[in-house]
């Protein structure tokens, strides 16, 4: 593994665990087994290694598959459970940073200006991908106003789980954000018709 690539999974890991704010430079390159001159040569500080982790975050939802490309999501119930185990990966690998999310935003405005941009980016495909089932006839035909309550839901459920699940004092599972998922899954229900079968 390159050096940059291992401080990058060293720092989501300690990130996981202890929190950004518990977590220093020196931390991630003992855990990457560096000298933290090494790090520094990489990353100017812990932020530039933030940025690195939400840019992995980025491709990692742009990348494409047999059931489309991000979220744009080729319409078929199959696809959507799809794209469903796909966020609970990205959301359990990276759990630091919805856990996060705000302050996260709040302290580095390049961070801010980047998951803005990503946000516009994911918000646009998911309205394309309600489009489609619709189309499809997945769903059923919505007027403007349930499109954007549905794509809107969506959203937040998915960046805002983890941060609804620590301000109740829960501890972040496995099972816990599968919860969350579920809860989109049942979000979509009443939007699809009759005729469509869904898996338990």
């Amino acid at each position: 593994m390159e050096t940059k690539d291992r401080i990058i999974h060293s720092a989501i890991k300690l990130f996981n665990q202890k929190g950004t704010k518990s977590v220093t430079t020196n931390h991630i390159a003992a855990a990457a087994g560096i000298s933290p001159g090494n790090l520094y040569y990489h990353f100017r500080n812990k932020e530039a290694i933030i940025r690195a982790v939400f840019d992995r975050i980025v491709e990692f939802t742009e990348t494409g598959s047999s059931y489309g490309s991000g979220f744009r999501v080729k319409p078929s119930i199959e696809n959507m459970e799809a794209v469903f185990m796909r966020v609970l990966t990205l959301h359990w690998k990276y759990r630091f940073l919805y856990r996060e999310f705000n302050a996260l935003l709040n302290r580095d405005k390049d961070l801010k200006a980047a998951i803005i941009r990503d946000q516009k980016r994911r918000l646009t495909e998911i309205r394309y991908s309600i489009l489609a089932f619709i189309e499809a006839g997945i769903f059923r035909d919505m007027d403007e106003s349930e499109i954007e309550f549905l794509k809107t839901s969506l959203w937040i459920i998915g960046t805002y789980w983890h941060s609804y699940l620590e301000s109740g004092g829960k501890k972040i599972t496995i099972a816990r954000v599968e919860e969350g998922i579920d809860m989109m899954r049942k979000l979509l229900r009443p939007y699809m018709n009759e005729t469509v079968v869904v898996p338990d």
